[in-house]
Order: structure tokens, then sequence, then C-alpha cells
């Protein structure tokens, strides 16, 4: 944002040059990028902060500079001579739509004279990236730069009866801009309208019907406050951006466009011969309360590092324009609503400490006392199945939280409701929602890849999935992998390993070994979206933590690829309480074992898992380990599965006898005729 130094030197007394001030200006906050040389003046090309509206005028940089040097602002004429009757019976002002505009100020100028801008007003106004366009128009962009409120004029006698209506737009309206464009309004943009149609949009841009002219001879000038939020909305659905949204967008002073409509009269009267009518036309439904903001003195000088003679607070507060009452320690300050930024007291202390300057504060290095944390439990379970994943060879990648409804479906939890949509999408419908599972992001990165030439990924992610419970956003954190299962490499010497089902499967065991946990079973699993013969669930108790498998044909075709892909997703945050429980030491046996085997039929669905548990719960303490070494399926067995099971036994305190042995032998055989097996 441009500024004329001349300008600015007119609102303010400084002896300094125009670098000086820049190098100030830059260290308080309003950073110079560029100074100009430019005929007789210096530009300052300024980045003003978003929250820093009361400084993108002449007047607000000037205010800085006099508060940085200690001075006061100079006074700034606006006197004018009303008369030619009364401004209320030349116009009317109807707010309808009070929360879109707070406020909405009027006065009428009659007998103007329009012609070319002086030279002194064409060179100020052309400095700041402005175009002269006449001396009327050039009025309110001169009052806009000098003082920061945007005014609009309309020419009086193409308004009817004077009378201006403030509302939302009725959807279809339509409106020919002063920029030749015609827009198509809908009801979240704010207008102003005459008492039958639209004739500008509120703090954005005015319409071409009504618009000042060279034979314009009257105006009605308009100044107002339009809510911010409103203003952006409707200035973003009609693609325009302009010096007026730009502000009112950013928080408009809703108290001092009075000041900038009787900045402009004079200058109308001055230099365009107008007379000014006695009055001014005033709605204001929705007032300004002022906000006073206490500060504690010695938190002040605590926070700073600095010790702040409480005069020269004081000081900085007037030149501020922030009325200031101190009471023993504490400041009393009444925030001027031109300052939309300062709140709360700690607003004050980074603006008093600004002014008195960062680069004044003695650099010290504080004492902290640091006390190392505990990761949270959560935190711990994460690093754990990261290493796992990276040492099994996956490679980590990262999604957005978005996705498109159609992905998530295919993946969504039973159960899990309806996502939770995005106000303000990235790209619409493809990051819409917050996504209720990994996988279909991992199916994407698969496919972005393989659409680049790279094939046999191993892939995994460790992110959020989000449900909406009664109401409420519900987090959880998930481990998701994907590995897809590629054509056997063409050269002899190196054949390509694809990842297969019993590789996840070993994956999990490690992952659940590394946390200590070692209730999991992994039994037959009954999600649609993975092939009925090549999907398991992953349980602990009752509870379905998770589930792996091959992907079903259907969303392998929705997302396009063409071989076999892997999908596994566990719920790390239903096991992170319970991980890491405490190890204890066991000292390995210096005995000799025995084993046996034990070969028999099970019914057609039983799992391993179940085979397991009926040996471990057959009393045996000796039992170290149990391993399935054969199995058959065929038409011998009549429709059961034969197993061989070798056990394992050994004592930690002696060698046991073969008849132990057998006694042990017995009760696992006992125990699995309970499950239901025929012993051969």
């Amino acid at each position: 944002m441009k500024f004329s130094w001349e300008w600015i030197c007119e609102h303010v007394k400084l002896e300094m040059e125009a670098a000086e001030a820049a190098e100030l200006l830059s260290l308080r906050g309003l950073t110079v990028d560029e100074v100009i040389s430019e005929a007789g003046d210096v530009v300052f090309d300024i980045d003003i902060t978003t929250n820093r509206p009361d400084a993108m005028n002449h007047r607000g940089v000037a205010r800085e500079l006099a508060a940085i040097t200690g001075t006061r602002l100079l006074p700034l004429e606006r006197s004018f001579e009303e008369r030619g009757g009364k401004a209320a019976d030349h116009c009317r002002v109807e707010i309808v739509d009070a929360a879109g505009c707070h406020r909405f100020c009027a006065r009428v100028i009659k007998g103007v004279t329009t012609g070319p801008s002086p030279d002194w007003m064409t060179r100020r106004l052309e400095r700041v990236g402005m175009r002269s366009i006449d001396l009327l128009v050039d009025i309110t962009n001169y009052v806009l730069w000098e003082l920061g409120h945007p005014l609009h004029g309309y020419d009086l006698k193409l308004v009817p009866d004077g009378k201006i209506v403030v509302r939302r737009a009725e959807r279809g309206e339509r409106l020919k801009m002063i920029d030749g464009s015609e827009k198509v309004l809908d009801p979240d943009i704010l207008v102003i309208a005459d008492a039958s149609r639209a004739i500008g949009v509120g703090g954005v841009m005015g319409g071409f019907d009504t618009e000042i002219n060279p034979s314009t001879v009257d105006i009605l000038l308009e100044g107002a406050y339009f809510e911010p939020v409103v203003n952006r909305r409707g200035a973003r659905k009609l693609g325009l951006s302009t010096d007026a949204s730009f502000r009112f967008e950013r928080g408009a002073d809703i108290n001092g466009m009075v000041g900038a409509i009787e900045r402009c009269c004079h200058l109308y009267e001055k230099l365009a011969g107008g007379q000014v009518l006695e009055g001014l036309v005033d709605q204001y439904p929705t007032r300004h309360e002022p906000v006073a903001v206490e500060m504690d003195h010695r938190r002040l000088c605590s926070f700073a590092g600095l010790e702040i003679p409480e005069q020269r607070v004081g000081e900085i507060a007037a030149a501020l324009e922030l009325g200031a009452e101190l009471d023993r320690h504490t400041w009393r300050f009444d925030i001027p609503s031109f300052r939309v930024d300062l709140e709360r007291e700690a607003d004050l202390f980074e603006e008093i400490i600004r002014i008195v300057g960062f680069d004044n504060v003695p650099p010290t290095i504080p004492h902290v006392a640091i006390e190392p944390q505990d990761k949270l439990k959560l935190h711990q379970v994460i690093d754990a199945a990261e290493g796992v994943m990276l040492a099994a060879g996956y490679t980590e990648v990262l999604n957005y939280d978005f996705i498109d409804p159609e992905g998530n479906a295919l993946f969504a939890p039973p159960g899990a409701g309806k996502p939770i949509k995005v106000l303000n999408p990235i790209a619409e419908p493809q990051m819409s929602i917050m996504r209720q599972s990994l996988a279909a992001s991992l199916m994407s990165t698969i496919r972005h890849n393989f659409n680049r030439g790279v094939s046999g990924m191993r892939l995994f992610e460790i992110a959020r999935v989000f449900f909406a419970a009664a109401g409420q956003p519900l987090e959880r954190t998930i481990l998701g992998m994907a590995a897809d299962e590629p054509e056997p490499a063409p050269h002899w010497h190196s054949p390509r390993c694809p990842a297969d089902f019993y590789e996840f499967k070993g994956v999990i065991e490690t992952i659940f070994t590394r946390l200590g946990i070692s209730d999991i079973i992994i039994s037959e699993g009954t999600e649609e979206f993975l092939q009925p013969l090549v999907r398991a669930a992953v349980r602990r108790g009752d509870e379905v933590i998770g589930w792996f498998g091959r992907v079903a044909d259907g969303p392998q075709a929705h997302f396009d690829l063409p071989h076999p892909l892997l999908l596994c997703q566990l719920d790390l945050g239903a096991v992170a309480g319970d991980a890491f429980p405490g190890r204890s030491f066991r000292r390995g046996s210096k005995f000799p074992s025995i084993s046996r085997d034990l070969s028999f039929t099970v019914a057609p669905g039983t799992s391993f898992a179940r085979v397991r548990g009926a040996i471990e719960g057959a009393g045996v303490d000796e039992i170290v380990e149990i391993s399935l070494i054969d199995l058959y399926r065929g038409e011998a067995t009549g429709g059961r599965t034969s197993l061989t099971v070798r056990v394992v036994y050994q004592s930690g305190e002696r060698t046991l006898t073969q008849e132990e042995a057998e006694a042990f032998h017995g009760k696992v055989r006992d125990s699995l005729m309970l499950l239901g097996v025929e012993i051969r």
C-alpha cells in the first residue's frame, strides 16, 4: 500500500528525513518494503497487516509517527457552512438489514461544479496508485486515502425522492456496476437501493445508473459501516475487490465516518463551490459500545523486561488517541472505534512496547524451569507402530483429512453416520467432507503413483478419522496400511516379491507384540469392501479394532487400479490405554524340553486361535510353545479340517519325566475335546 511522504507531513510535524521515518515505521510494525523518490516527494510502499485498518490511510500512518516521535497530530480542516435548506427534506434513509449495516449517514451538497481536480490532488492520488477521474469523484477518493473511510456520492436527481434503502438483494436481481459490468445478485449480498431497485452493492461498488457524472449538480453523499463478514461474502460472490471492500472487510471506523463526511463536505465547498445543506441524516440502529481495557503497569514492565515510565505510557496513549487514566498501578484505556485490534491487556502490552521499540528492549536469557514430560501413551503407541512399519519396509504418507463423499462411502465403518461436512472446502466435491476411514486416501495415493509408473508400493499412514457423535465431533487415531500386488518382474535375476495377506498378518502381530498386547485374535472378517476369502477381522475380546485383506472388485474398479490391492486399518486409540504393560524378567530354563504332536480334526470354520485357546486353557503351566505343523482339507476328512499341533513342555525347576509329559498331554487332549475335535 503506497503513501506520500508529502501528504503524511501535512498531518504531523516531523524533524526528519523520509528514509529515517521509513526505518522507524519498519521497526514498529509497519514494514516499509520500498522507498521511491518521485519529483519533489517520496513514496512509501508499506506492508499493512490485516488487523490494522486504522493505518491504511495517511492520517493513520502520521498517527504512528507522532506516537513514535512523541509529537501530536496536526488539526485537520473540516469546517463548512450549512446553508440552502435541510438535508432531511431531500434525503431519507431506511435500514432494513441492521445486521449487515450498523450505521448509515448521508449529507446533501447542492450546486457543485465539476471539472478537473487541482494539480496537488491529482498528484497525490497518482502517487498512491489512483487515477484521477474528475473533481467530484476525486474528492471522495482523496478522503478515502487521507482518513481511511470509504465514501460514495450519488447524483441526487437520479435517486427518486432521495430515498435510500439498505437491504438484502432479491434472488435474480440485476445491477449494472460503475465499471460497466452487470451482476446477478442473491440474498447473501447487501445492496443500497432506492424505492424500487438496487443502485449499489454496500461497501463494494456503486451502480452505473446513479453515479456522479459531468452533468451532476447535486450530490447525495453516503458514509456507512457494513458488517465485515457480510461485506466479504458479497464481494467474493460477485468477484469484486475494491479499495472500499478491502477496508470494510477488515473493519472500518463506525464513528470516524462522520469526520470523513465533514472533510469531504469541506472540500466540496472549497473546490467545487457546493452548498452543504443543514443537518446530517444519520441512521444508527446498532450502536458501537465503547470498549474499556485495563492494564497493570507492573505487569507491562515485567512482560517487556524493561522499565517503562508511567509518563511515557501516557504520552504514547495520547498520541495514539487512546483515552488513558492511571489509578495507582492500573491503567484504564478507552479504545477508540478505529482500533479494532485492541481487545485485551496483552494487546496493550504489545502496543506500548511496539511504540517504545522492540530494539530498545535489552536482550536477556529467560530463566525458565523446564521439566521433561513423558509422552502421552497414545503418542508412544504411534511411535512404536511407526517403528515397526518402517522396519518392515513400508513408506509413510500424509494425506488431507478431507475426502470426497463417494470414496468415503466405500469404506465407512458400520454405524459411522453422516460424515462431517467442510464449510469451506478447498475443492468441491473432492474435499468436501472429513474422512471416516484412511482406506480411500491410501488407494488414491496408490493410484496417483501407479499413474506415474510406480508400482509395488507398501504404504502406511497414521492419522485421525472423524465422526459426528451426539452433535459433537469424535476423532479416532488410526493406522492404515496399503500394498499393491504387481505382476512379477520380467527380469530373471530380480524377482518382485509382492505383498500378500500373510505379510499383513505378520506385521499386525509384530505391532501388537511391540505394544505388549497379547490378547489379540485374528478371525474371519465381514467387510463387504474386501474379498470374502481374503479378509480378516482384528478383535480384542468382543470389540473389532481393525481389519485387513484384499480389496474387492468394486472399490478396485472405482479407483481404476489394474491389479489387486491389500488394505489394513487398525484403531490405535482403542488399545493405547493398555499398551506397554509392566514387564517382568523370566529366567530361561536350563532343563530340557519335551515335545508332543497331536493330530485331530475340527469342524469347518474353527479358527486356530480357538484351538490355541483351548490348549492354553488346559491348566498346564509347563507349556512353553504351541505351533501348527500340518493342515489338510479334503474329501478324506469328510469336510472337516485336519490339524497337527506340536506342544512343547518344559519346567524351570527340574527335568520332566516322560510320564509327566504324557499326563500334561492328556489334559491338553481333554481340553480340546471340549472344543469338539476328533482325535486321529
